[in-house]
């Protein structure tokens, strides 16, 4: 929560808070620097004297809503100045004013703003909508006086967001703040030094989220591994503890953790591509990741029955070794192997889920950057990937190479294994890791 009976704002916040005026108010830049906290104290002043009508916010999900906006928000209103009329339609009053709550990360967001007229929209996330999302919004802003207050973290700079909303000539009732982590003055320093140690081994992320530019995706994914490498291997599995030995590299100590749960990840291999998978565990309080084995085998000239006998093999040694594995999240594309897997094993099979790739690797990277990524010796697959794995060449996307070059199955595979608990690994900590 923020504690605003103590907090300090910054000249540059105030500026924000007190001068935003334009249609169109925008705060990007590096995370944790009090865009969102500006954005909703902005918000606060808006909805008690901006012009009479109905209001928006809006965020990637209404999951996303809820922890960046939401529950500081009411906390800050207290229960007397607003009332849930429909929670499920995302429908409140705060200040006896209707405010509506939309997660707009999909096309379906559009259909809920066709037709409706608003005095103002609170944009968290902004650049994670779709163009046709953000365009109707605004073409639903008709109220005389209507504004805009929208943040984000940076992106490529042929992002829709960069190239329109910020850029653009065309529009002139605009105003733009660009703020860094020196614009928050309620960062504790060594919060601070350790979120900016996470980033360094990208340099993507780490211009983007620790300096605030937009940039594009290029070189080396996973610099922080190859750069460091030695530093991921030191644990290994004590088979009569049945725990994992922690190395402290700086003291020589040994820590144990217990394994909370182990997953699988399959991906199916097509044409000259190769059917891996990988088994991860989860310490426990989601403290570490780390990757227990990986393998991978040939997918041309095999047979359903192979995939099935390479499966079992690799699923029955790991639990023979490691212990339970909770549950076996394959890539969805290949539902007949799934179903063969489903009625030929005991194990729990469930489709991946498939987030965002970059979502994948910026929760990976953080992990790295933390020291909380870990691998055993019998992980040679992925290994060779995170050292090979590099972004596809002059893309507009933040695209990862996928040209046959390097062992790209290993890795869906090892990210499927983790992918569902990303908000307990990432978010949990720092929310602003993956999402703000």
């Amino acid at each position: 929560m923020i504690d605003f009976a103590n907090g300090k704002f910054s000249p540059k916040a105030l500026d924000f808070i007190e001068n935003s005026t334009a249609r169109l108010c925008i705060l990007h830049g590096s995370v944790r620097s009090s865009k969102t906290v500006n954005c909703t104290v902005r918000w606060l002043i808006y909805i008690a004297s901006g012009p009479p009508g109905d209001l928006v916010i809006m965020g990637k999900d209404r999951g996303s809503i809820w922890r960046n906006v939401l529950n500081d928000m009411l906390e800050i209103v207290g229960k007397k100045s607003y009332k849930w009329v429909d929670r499920m339609r995302g429908e409140l009053t705060i200040f006896d004013r209707r405010v509506w709550v939309i997660g707009a990360s999909t096309v379906e967001a559009e259909e809920r703003l066709r037709g409706a007229t608003f005095a103002g929209a609170y944009c968290d996330e902004a650049n994670t909508y779709p163009e046709l999302v953000w365009n109707q919004l605004l073409a639903r802003l008709s109220v005389k006086g209507a504004q805009v207050f929208a943040n984000c973290n940076p992106d490529t700079p042929y992002h829709w967001f960069y190239c329109g909303p910020l850029t653009s000539k065309e529009i002139t009732n605009r105003q733009i703040w660009h703020f860094t982590m020196d614009d928050n003055p309620n960062l504790d320093p060594e919060y601070k030094s350790n979120l900016i140690a996470e980033f360094k081994g990208s340099p993507v992320f780490y211009r983007r989220f620790v300096l605030g530019e937009w940039i594009v995706a290029e070189g080396s994914i996973y610099q922080v591994f190859s750069d460091n490498e030695d530093d991921y291997y030191n644990v290994q599995w004590n088979k009569e503890s049945r725990k994992l030995e922690f190395l402290d590299p700086k003291t020589g100590s040994i820590k144990e953790k217990r394994i909370a749960h182990i997953n699988i990840g399959v991906d199916w291999g097509q044409n000259n591509s190769a059917h891996a998978f990988v088994a991860t565990a989860l310490t426990e309080n989601y403290e570490d990741l780390v990757a227990l084995r990986s393998r991978r085998h040939k997918a041309t000239g095999t047979t359903p029955n192979d995939v099935l006998e390479w499966f079992i093999d690799f699923a029955d040694g790991i639990t023979a070794d490691f212990g339970r594995v909770r549950a076996v999240y394959c890539d969805s594309a290949e539902q007949i192997l799934i179903n063969m897997l489903r009625q030929n094993t005991n194990y729990s099979i469930r489709n991946a889920l498939k987030y965002p790739i970059v979502d994948r690797i910026r929760a990976t990277v953080a992990l790295m950057g933390q020291r909380r990524f870990h691998m055993l010796d019998d992980t040679l697959d992925l290994q060779g990937f995170f050292r090979a794995a590099r972004y596809k060449e002059n893309s507009h996307t933040d695209e990862r190479l996928d040209d046959g070059s390097y062992d790209q199955d290993t890795g869906d595979a090892f990210e499927y294994t983790f992918e569902r608990y990303m908000r307990y690994l990432i978010d949990g900590r720092d929310a602003d890791v993956v999402h703000n």
